[in-house]
């Protein structure tokens, strides 16, 4: 007998692949994934980034271009020697600190995003968002909240960084997270 019948089906929090986009031949300002199905319970993007900024660079999604301070955060912070936390809002989703020029080629920033029930047009959004990165040998990590102060669900995300452009090479990998019975 199962414990949870409801969920017991092998598919149930299956990762779909919805799209994935690359950066080549030059950097973007943005990656951007229009149109994103809503039959998903949730959205997982998996990025692989670095920014073309020669300082510190913020790395941001905003959903559904929504331009106004609509979104807040919630942020931890550690790298290995001491802790720190902030909160506050701003106009897009904020995963913090990215890897940037000044660091050793070929070092990039991974960056693990959850966004619950995006496509719920009952409830504002949740936003869960993992960043760890090396920089030439001192890293740190960061765990960030968001929360998207919109009923409206969420139909396109543009991801971005506040100072520079996204590096050659990086990768944000877009999936549906499926629900039960999906």
């Amino acid at each position: 007998m199962a414990l949870l019948p409801a969920i017991a089906s092998p598919m149930h929090g299956a990762l779909v692949p919805i799209a994935s986009q690359t950066v080549t031949g030059s950097s973007v300002a943005t990656i951007a994934f229009n149109s994103i199905p809503q039959g998903y319970q949730d959205l997982r993007a998996v990025c692989y980034v670095r920014s073309t900024y020669s300082g510190a660079d913020f790395f941001a999604t905003n959903p559904n271009s929504n331009g106004s301070a609509i979104c807040s955060f919630t942020h931890l912070f550690g790298n290995g020697s001491s802790a720190s936390s902030d909160r506050g809002s701003s106009a897009s989703f904020e995963w913090r600190d990215y890897v940037d020029a000044r660091q050793t080629s070929g070092i990039f920033s991974s960056i693990s995003v959850d966004i619950l029930n995006y496509a719920n047009t009952s409830t504002y959004k949740t936003a869960i968002g993992r960043n760890a990165s090396d920089w030439n040998g001192g890293g740190f990590s960061h765990l960030t909240v968001n929360l998207f102060r919109s009923t409206s669900a969420i139909t396109s995300l543009s991801f971005f960084g506040y100072n520079g452009n996204i590096a050659v090479g990086s990768q944000i990998s877009l999936y549906g997270v499926r629900t039960v019975n999906q």
